[in-house]
């Protein structure tokens, strides 16, 4: 061996201690940081749950909003058809195309006949049927019940038997208008 070589100890104990110091500190701080993370991802999910809930409530309007809104365009549809519809039914008063129910009392009872203009589309005398024979009638005169019809009712009040004849055709004309709700009836006492 050779002569003035000194022999090299090497101790490594507080090295060791140092880094088990450090290794305390770094569990130590990564378990707070992990702690905030996790109250931070907490409430983050809290709030994330009420914007969902808020967010839902808010689609919930928006889709009653929307119904109301169709709602709203199909009435003001159906408003603009109607209008289209008045519009013809008073064209065709004016024209006198319109259809009239004309009361008349005869010797052996009464019969009302329907015309559509000057033409003669049906006649009916008293039955115990009358009003459904008068719905007959008008359907085959053509009415429907979303039509728009302008009628005129025609009979004279002074004639013997027509208060009786006028109540029975009145009743019927009651029943009729439920069944077309877009018919507008005038009453003309020809006698006045």
């Amino acid at each position: 061996m050779k002569r003035g070589a000194k022999e090299l100890l090497l101790d490594f104990t507080p090295l060791l201690d140092v880094t088990m110091i450090l290794l305390f500190f770094f569990v130590l701080f990564s378990r707070i940081g992990v702690d905030s993370i996790r109250q931070e991802a907490a409430q983050n999910m809290q709030d994330a749950k009420a914007l969902h809930a808020e967010a839902s409530q808010m689609m919930q309007d928006a889709e009653a909003l929307q119904e109301d809104a169709d709602g709203q365009l199909a009435i003001l549809a159906e408003a603009d058809a109607r209008a289209a519809e008045a519009a013809e039914a008073m064209i065709a008063f004016s024209r006198g195309e319109n259809y009239r129910l004309r009361l008349k009392m005869e010797p052996d009872g009464w019969v009302l006949r329907i015309y559509q203009g000057k033409k003669i589309v049906g006649a009916l005398e008293d039955s115990k049927t009358f009003t459904e024979d008068l719905k007959e009638s008008l359907d085959r005169a053509g009415w429907k019940a979303a039509d728009t019809l302008l009628c005129e009712f025609c009979y004279e009040a002074a004639d013997p038997g027509s208060r009786v004849a006028y109540n029975r055709v009145e009743n019927a004309l009651t029943e009729i208008r439920k069944q077309y709700p877009q018919v507008y009836i005038s009453e003309i006492d020809l006698s006045q």
